[in-house]
């Protein structure tokens, strides 16, 4: 359900931009004929507006349905690979020497080939 929504907001983002340029080309070209300029310049210009304004209102919506599809690819790929990584890997069982028993133990490695000091020294 939420993926019909994102696409029918994607197909509604881009109808909207379309209708916003047709509304200020014309209402460009109506500017342009009452104040006796000729069409043409309002048609340029009511065109250039309505790109502007389609850019930044429909860009941001847009943006926001790139994010989620690119959130939407990850959430695939992450499902994938748990589900891959649980089944193939095999139960182990946690063996604990008494060589990482100690207070100078380093059970995640940060200190690997560092030398610590001994407080016998």
């Amino acid at each position: 359900m939420n993926r019909l929504l994102a696409d029918a907001v994607v197909a509604l983002n881009q109808l909207g931009a379309l209708i916003i340029i047709v509304v200020c080309l014309l209402a460009g070209y109506g500017i342009a004929s009452r104040s006796g300029s000729p069409g043409g310049v309002g048609l340029f210009i009511g065109g250039f507006v309505g790109i502007f304004v389609a850019g930044f209102f429909c860009g941001i919506v847009a943006l926001l349905a790139l994010i989620e599809s690119h959130l939407r690819v990850l959430a695939e790929r992450t499902r994938k690979n748990t589900q891959t990584t649980a089944a193939s890997a095999p139960a182990r069982a946690s063996v604990t020497t008494s060589r990482d028993a100690g207070p100078n133990s380093d059970p995640w490695g940060i200190n690997k080939g560092r030398t610590t000091k001994s407080s016998a020294g």
